[in-house]
């Protein structure tokens, strides 16, 4: 590879600027891989990685140009030409969002989607998804119509780093401040790369909206672009290979490896290697870039930012009245067809005029960018006083009106359809067992067993109620249980953790997991509990069974000499059935599905060939399902406060179907 030195770094000694049409290809075909793959595949495809790449190259080239003909940097021109090219179509589109979200969302959508807005304006809506992230019970809400500007944020916090990287660079002037550059880029890849592999392993969803797990990505676009303007080509036919290899690189990442579930880390290296590939490939006829810079990729490249700002929430707001988790082949092309239409009308109408036509000095500019943000986030909080949160969870008790699971227990039992659902579905994700609210329902990122004690607390009867998150929800009927037969009941509960000697999971989350079930069981064998309560069987995808890890932890607690009644797990739903009875009504088929969707043919316990002695069996789902379907409304009273946790409300309502199963099992209210 020939190499071209510009020599010292003095004004105007840089390169001439030149306009390669393969980046706008590039972008194009970035932007159509994360369309296709959000919209039909219902994955990630690793392409924002290449927009990445892509800002690092750019805006590096950019400050480059800028220090070496003038020997220092322009901050205010800095953000002000970001400011024109990445706030007028942003802004479009969230208060498109906003307007719309209303009429085309369930309202159990809105609070949640109204605070992304926010953040999106604000340029952090990473960091919510992140906070998200590590809220188990918060993990499987509905996408938001803005959830992609995660990588917006991402990049507009990199814009802001990379200033600072420039700035130290050429605080001994710019002489030799490449050199300095490549120090500073290198140590910052090599760092973030490191973070980014170790963090993935141990808290893969935090990991996928951390900023500092992707700034190695435009770090290494930022090293690109060094060599570029160095002179550094891969020339001829090694160029040609290169620039291909690169492209398949990127174009199969989605479809090889498992990025929903192992990106960032070492994996993103993939389709991140792939655009360095075409960057660094000399543009020699017969290379990928006379492919990339043909005039339709070319002019589809030039509104890739408008089209992955408008797809997302096309798809969201399709997905959300079509009731279904991907669009169809026309519809889908509908919306890549319409996001395509809309960025060159916005582009067109909107950012072209503003960034070529508005003549503002560049902190004016800066100053009007931030304050159209910022009336974004006003509106968002105009039109969120329609929305505001419960101030408490419901905790009322079965009546006539609101029977819930006793219409199923009861024949004869019938609720009065004219009343008002319990909580209604904007409500809840309030309504939960108190362990949340006590604060003694432990998260997925510590192993330290918490203990919460209630009912009746100077008894000689104990009762421990171990497990996930599927064991907190009976909490409430177990309570009432607890307080009726005069017993102590010790809530031990973990987010995403099975009370099991193989918990299922990966990385640090099931280790913590695995450590916290060591803590509980000696928590058992000091404390002796004269019963523990937790599910008999589990349905991580596989079908509904009886893990193995089961079994052992039950004779593990057989030789302790403490007894169990194992109650068959829940139905898991694929949605939320609030935004589903929110948007078609509690008494809608949409939001039912037959019994068989969730349960195996025969109760898994019942096939155990030795059942262990220790524990008895109860299934309870006669009271959550009817004999046909499972319903999300059941005598006036909403089932599930999110896809498959059950509200507190309808928890309670079972206390007395709970109390006979315990009295079957010999644990009735005679002791």
């Amino acid at each position: 590879m020939p190499r071209h030195s510009t020599g010292r770094f003095a004004p105007r000694s840089s390169p001439t600027a030149t306009f390669r049409p393969e980046i706008e290809g590039l972008r194009a075909v970035a932007a159509l891989l994360v369309a296709v793959f959000h919209i039909w595949v219902g994955r990630v495809s690793g392409a924002v990685d290449v927009f990445f790449l892509v800002a690092g190259f750019l805006i590096t080239t950019s400050l480059l140009r800028q220090v070496e003909q003038s020997g220092r940097l322009h901050v205010g021109s800095y953000f002000s030409r970001l400011a024109r090219r990445l706030l007028p179509l942003a802004a479009v589109v969230l208060v498109f969002v906003t307007l719309l979200a209303p009429m085309l969302l369930p309202s159990t959508r809105m609070r949640a989607t109204l605070r992304e807005i926010a953040a999106s304006a604000l340029y952090v809506e990473n960091w919510a998804l992140a906070a998200k992230s590590v809220d188990y019970l918060a993990r499987e809400d509905a996408p938001s119509p803005v959830q992609h500007f995660w990588a917006m944020s991402v990049q507009g916090q990199f814009y802001v780093v990379w200033l600072a990287v420039f700035a130290l660079a050429a605080v001994w002037g710019s002489q030799r401040i490449r050199r300095r550059l490549v120090a500073l880029m290198s140590a910052l890849l090599v760092g973030s790369l490191a973070w980014s592999i170790m963090l993935t392993d141990a808290n893969q969803p935090l990991a996928y909206f951390h900023t500092g797990t992707r700034m190695w990505e435009f770090a290494a676009g930022g090293l690109v672009a060094l060599a570029v303007t160095a002179g550094y080509r891969i020339m001829g036919r090694a160029g040609q290979v290169a620039g291909w290899l690169g492209l398949a690189m990127i174009v199969t990442t989605g479809i090889v490896l498992p990025v929903s579930t192992s990106f960032p880390g070492w994996v993103a290296a993939w389709p991140v290697g792939g655009a360095a590939l075409i960057l660094l490939a000399d543009s020699t006829p017969g290379g990928v870039a006379s492919a990339l810079g043909c005039r339709p990729l070319a002019w589809l490249g030039r509104y890739s930012y408008g089209i992955y700002l408008w797809h997302w929430p096309l798809l969201a707001f399709l997905l959300a009245q079509t009731g279904r988790p991907t669009a169809d082949a026309w519809s889908g092309l509908a919306i890549i067809a319409l996001a395509v239409a809309l960025s060159v009308v916005t582009t067109t109408l909107v950012e072209t005029p503003i960034r070529t036509r508005l003549h503002f000095g560049p902190w004016r500019t800066v100053g009007a960018g931030i304050v159209v943000m910022l009336l974004v986030v006003a509106i968002t909080a105009g039109v969120g006083q329609n929305y505001r949160a419960p101030a408490v969870a419901s905790a009322a008790s079965t009546s006539a009106e609101h029977p819930g699971a006793l219409e199923l227990a009861v024949p004869g039992t019938a609720s009065t359809t004219e009343a008002p659902i319990r909580p209604s579905p904007q409500d809840a994700t309030a309504d939960k067992a108190s362990v949340y609210t006590d604060e003694c329902h432990q998260g997925t990122g510590t192993a330290e067993a918490l203990t919460c004690a209630y009912g009746v607390l100077d008894t000689a009867f104990t009762v421990y109620l171990v497990g996930g998150s599927h064991s907190a929800h009976w909490f409430p009927a177990l309570e009432e249980v607890a307080t009726i037969n005069g017993w102590r009941l010790v809530s031990i509960t973990k987010s995403s953790c099975l009370f099991s000697t193989d918990p299922p999971g990966e990385g640090d989350e099931v280790q913590y997991c695995r450590d916290w079930n060591s803590n509980v069981l000696q928590l058992i064998a000091a404390d002796s509990p004269d019963l523990v309560v937790m599910t008999s069987t589990y349905d991580g995808g596989s079908g509904e069974h009886v893990p193995e890890g089961y079994l052992e932890r039950w004779a593990e607690l057989d030789q302790l000499g403490v007894p169990v009644v194992a109650l068959r797990d829940t139905p898991r739903w694929d949605t939320s059935r609030p935004d589903c009875v929110a948007q078609y009504g509690a008494t809608s088929n949409r939001c039912g599905e037959p019994r068989s969707n969730f349960f195996a043919d025969h109760d898994p316990t019942a096939q155990l060939v030795n059942p262990p002695p220790n524990v008895h069996f109860a299934d309870l789902n006669d009271f959550v399902c009817g004999p046909i379907r499972c319903e999300s409304v059941v005598g006036n009273v909403l089932v599930y406060y999110d896809s498959h946790h059950l509200t507190a409300t309808y928890s309670r309502s079972l206390a007395p179907m709970l109390q006979d199963a315990l009295t079957d099992a010999g644990y009735g209210p005679s002791r």
